[in-house]
């Protein structure tokens, strides 16, 4: 999954300005959910980003969608409640027979 970012060119159309994944960052890993809220949408482009998952702790990051979130700041993290060192997740999917 990636986080995608537009931005309106002021004449009547939306462009895609998302950065291609990279290993700096830009996709969203499999087992974590993502969450974008401005802070000040009419002053600037800063952003409350926080993400949770299965084998991370719940994590709230400072972001910037002039960069598409490409550098973050963490703020506050709470506490890993136990080690995911090679934990992985994966996601299936299948056919219902009904």
């Amino acid at each position: 999954t990636v986080l995608r970012f537009w931005r309106y060119d002021g004449g009547g159309e939306w462009v895609d300005v998302t950065a291609p994944p990279s290993d700096e960052g830009g996709a969203v890993p499999v087992g974590q959910d993502v969450s974008v809220s401005a802070i000040w949408p009419d002053e600037d482009n800063l952003m409350w980003l926080m993400r949770d998952g299965y084998l991370v702790p719940d994590v709230l990051e400072l972001a910037n969608a002039e960069d598409g979130c490409m550098a973050t700041e963490v703020l506050k993290s709470k506490p890993a409640m136990f080690n995911s060192d090679g934990l992985t997740v994966h996601q299936y999917f299948t056919d219902s027979l009904d």
